[in-house]
């Protein structure tokens, strides 16, 4: 059996830091990026109370999603508890 030397033991070691490494840096770059305030929303209230959301392209009254499965999920935890008893 021949011995393998310890440069390319490590080779693989290195590769999947490296990878580690990018994917962090990655993930750093999206979480930044959506975290601007371009992206993000301000809930306000009106003059009788009542929430309405504001980002910089609109205005809107309904609380924002992303599609049709986020707002069914709000109408989900509307009527579900938020404690119980």
């Amino acid at each position: 059996m021949q011995s393998q030397s310890p440069a390319l033991l490590t080779q693989p070691i290195a590769r999947t830091l490296l990878t580690g490494l990018l994917a962090l840096l990655l993930l750093a770059q999206l979480m930044e990026r959506n975290m601007q305030p371009v992206n993000a929303w301000q809930v306000l209230l009106d003059d009788e109370g009542k929430p309405y959301w504001v980002n910089s392209d609109e205005t809107v009254h309904t609380q924002p999603a992303r599609g049709g499965m986020q707002r069914v999920m709000d109408v989900i935890f509307e009527v579900v508890p938020k404690e119980q008893n």
